[in-house]
């Protein structure tokens, strides 16, 4: 009997599958590392109390005139790091637009100014360094391109 010897053989197959199967890996693995593999934020707002306008004070100058915008965008930035980037590695950093932070519904007001927020993992914590530029104001280190 005369076998056919003209096609692919096991060892070829099993060749293409051990690919496919690291290709999968590592896309997984950037997936999650990027945060990826979320549908949507995993915290839910509910009711909140309604705080007072922290409109810019005039008679304040620089950065103090826009210390409460700076919390505020530090804390949304927290709650969108954790939804979106909770795998965050060491020595990685994140930009997020205010745009961003406002689509989410993770920041309110911005009092007329444009900016992005620095998300850096250090060690066991996450650093958050505000970016602004208002009509008055602009931070040391802002980055037009950044803040879209």
């Amino acid at each position: 009997m005369k076998l056919n010897n003209h096609g692919w053989g096991l060892g070829v197959f099993l060749g293409f599958v051990v690919i496919f199967v690291l290709c999968i890996v590592v896309v997984s693995v950037n997936a999650y590392k990027l945060g990826l593999e979320k549908d949507g934020p995993s915290i839910q707002f509910g009711e909140e109390e309604e705080k007072p306008s922290s409109t810019p004070d005039s008679s304040l100058s620089g950065k103090e005139k826009y210390q409460d915008l700076i919390k505020d965008a530090q804390l949304a930035a927290e709650a969108y790091r954790i939804d979106y980037y909770s795998q965050l590695l060491e020595g990685d950093s994140v930009f997020v637009p205010f745009s961003t932070l406002k689509e989410k519904n993770y920041l309110e007001n911005t009092d007329g100014c444009n900016g992005y927020v620095k998300i850096l993992h250090q060690g066991e914590s996450y650093q958050y360094q505000t970016y602004l530029k208002c009509s008055d104001y602009e931070s040391d280190g802002y980055v037009d391109d950044l803040a879209d």
